[in-house]
């Protein structure tokens, strides 16, 4: 080999090594301070104040996964289950909190031909075939409305309710 090769085979290889020394010795500076870090104890206080932190705020218990015990906490959300009265599941939602819910979006401006609350000469034409025939429709859907207004989780006795408060609302 030629001086010139041998000279940057040499330069090359000691340039590695001190590489090579110079991330192994960080790697254990690194190594040392980390675990100086991890002696540090956090105390049960500290662990609780965490937890409270990140805890849910509430809880959804739903049809399907009905949880059997309710907390005492304020925001535990309790759905009822099918098996449940359908009358108090109809005093729990009022026709006009399903009105203010999902009815309005349509009902309060007439959006696809859906007849407004208040305009009672509408109101009065569709009462002419009947409340149960009203009920129906909005129960199995009509035109561009979907079945239930578009919420399906509704029971009969929801929609029923909420018909009723559109139609004394617009009398």
């Amino acid at each position: 080999m030629e001086t010139t090769d041998k000279q940057f085979f040499l330069t090359f290889t000691g340039v590695t090594a001190i590489l090579i020394i110079l991330a192994i010795g960080v790697l254990l500076v690194a190594k040392l301070i980390g675990s100086q870090v991890a002696d540090e104890r956090v105390s049960q206080a500290q662990i609780k104040l965490s937890n409270d932190r990140i805890k849910p705020i509430g809880q959804v218990n739903l049809k399907s996964q009905p949880v059997s015990v309710v907390a005492d906490d304020p925001t535990t959300i309790v759905v009822v289950t099918e098996t449940e009265q359908v009358d108090s599941l109809a005093s729990v939602n009022t026709g006009e909190k399903i009105y203010g819910g999902i009815c309005q979006s349509c009902h309060a401006g007439g959006i696809g031909g859906a007849p407004i609350v208040g305009d009672i000469s509408v109101w009065k034409e569709r009462l002419t075939a009947g409340r149960d025939k009203l009920y129906q429709s909005v129960i199995n859907g009509l035109g561009i409305m979907p079945a239930k207004g578009g919420d399906p989780s509704l029971s009969d006795a929801e929609i029923r309710a909420a018909v009723d408060y559109m139609i004394d609302a617009s009398q």
